[in-house]
């Protein structure tokens, strides 16, 4: 069943990557997924290496102990989460204002998309967290956990948006610019959860 999860995610991004081909380029594609690889690793590193915060389970897929489909994850949630709120407002993230209707879904989905796949981890013990929380969901599983996925999708989406220079309807990717920005979103979206691990503190304590 592990080796399933895994395979449907990377089946998902070569669906995703042939969508976003279609809609937009082959460039975007490569730039996206890329600033999005870097992105997770990233995170991995600063969640996993560093902060000690959870350890990886028997994934069967991975790169000297890191899992490939932590690669892919974000950038697949981040193209779902841009389309769908495209979609049910009927324009396009790139045109609208800098601070848009559009987060606050995107948002939405990432901490939605985080109910599923976490207590999917959490059942076949692939996330072992070690942190300890006033809350859990499952598990040992912390209340901090789907606002993680919440806050990068959104922070990710944003450091697209703002070092493309994109305009609606105009693919001209400024590539090491996005790709440069992937630290400076972790360390973006670290410290906003650390705000909101504090308020959690705050709340049940």
């Amino acid at each position: 069943m592990i080796l399933s999860i895994e395979i449907i995610v990377l089946v998902m991004t070569v669906i995703l990557m042939l969508h976003s081909r279609q809609q937009y380029s082959a460039s975007f594609v490569r730039v996206f997924w890329l600033g999005g690889a870097i992105m997770g690793v990233l995170r991995e590193v600063a969640m996993v290496g560093l902060g000690a915060i959870y350890t990886y389970g028997d994934f069967k897929i991975s790169i000297m102990g890191f899992p490939l489909i932590y690669i892919f994850l974000f950038s697949n949630l981040g193209y779902i989460s841009w389309q769908w709120s495209n979609n049910y407002l009927q324009r396009d993230y790139l045109a609208s204002q800098p601070w848009d209707n559009h987060l606050p879904l995107v948002f939405l989905t990432g901490v939605f998309f985080a109910f599923m796949f976490e207590t999917l981890l959490s059942q076949y013990h692939l996330i072992d967290w070690q942190v300890d929380s006033v809350k859990n969901l499952w598990g040992n599983t912390p209340l901090l956990a789907p606002f993680s996925y919440g806050f990068t999708t959104v922070v990710f989406l944003m450091s697209m948006k703002t070092s493309s220079g994109l305009k609606a309807g105009k693919w001209q990717l400024a590539p090491i610019k996005f790709v440069g920005i992937q630290p400076l979103v972790i360390l973006s979206v670290h410290g906003i959860l650390l705000i909101i691990n504090l308020s959690i503190i705050l709340v049940y304590s």
